[in-house]
Parts: C-alpha cells; structure tokens; sequence
C-alpha cells in the first residue's frame, strides 16, 4: 500500500457504481454516486433526526429513499432526484428501492450502520 501526499487527496474522485434495474426495462441501469463530504453529512441528518431528548434516532421509513434522493444520479452526473421526491422514491417498487439503496449505502461507508444502530 502506497502512502498518499495532501495534493492526491485532493485529487480524489467520487466512486460510481451502475445497479442494475429490470424493473425499468430490459438492459436498464441506474447509476448512484458517492457523496462529498457536506453532502454526507446532510444525507446523515436527514436519517437520523434529534429527537426532543437530544439525541440522534434513525428514521428507518425514510432511510431508503433518502439514500437514493441523495445519490442515484441521471447520465449526466446530475441528481435524479430532489427533496421533494421523498413519496415518489418510496413508492418504486420495493426490490428496485433496496438495490438503489444498498448501493448507495455500500459507496458512502454507511452501509451496516442501521445494524448498529439497532443494537446500541
């Protein structure tokens, strides 16, 4: 293993995966992005919301499609999704949804956090 110099760090680029989505037609594909870091953050705010008592709970419900709103991206890199989309992620079919959203989950580190969150 290499070890890497601030200027390659910089240089970064933000991973992509295409998932698979037959549900779309045959051949089709969705691609999904990391996320930056402030992107993240934002997304990991949006999941876990501070309760009354101050302190953070996963909203399970939303997890999903806020993963996808975040990072499932049109061929341009541009998001495919926005905010106010919420209603309409949740209601793609439900295989379509999870494979979207465990790929987002695999490429922005979160994925196994709803585990451990489940036993804290």
């Amino acid at each position: 293993m290499a070890l890497v110099n601030r200027e390659q760090v910089k240089g970064a680029t933000l991973r992509t995966v295409m998932v698979p989505a037959p549900e779309c037609g045959e051949d089709a594909e969705i691609l999904v992005s990391d996320l930056d870091g402030l992107s993240l953050i934002r997304l990991r705010e949006k999941m876990y919301p501070i309760g009354e008592d101050g302190r953070a709970y996963p909203d399970r419900e939303k997890m999903p499609a806020l993963r996808v709103i975040a990072c499932a991206r049109n061929a341009d890199g541009t998001p495919m999704y926005g905010d106010d989309d919420l209603a309409e992620v949740q209601a793609l079919p439900g295989a379509l949804l999870m494979r979207l959203s465990e790929a987002a989950a695999r490429l922005t580190g979160e994925y196994g956090v709803e585990e451990r969150a489940k036993n804290s």
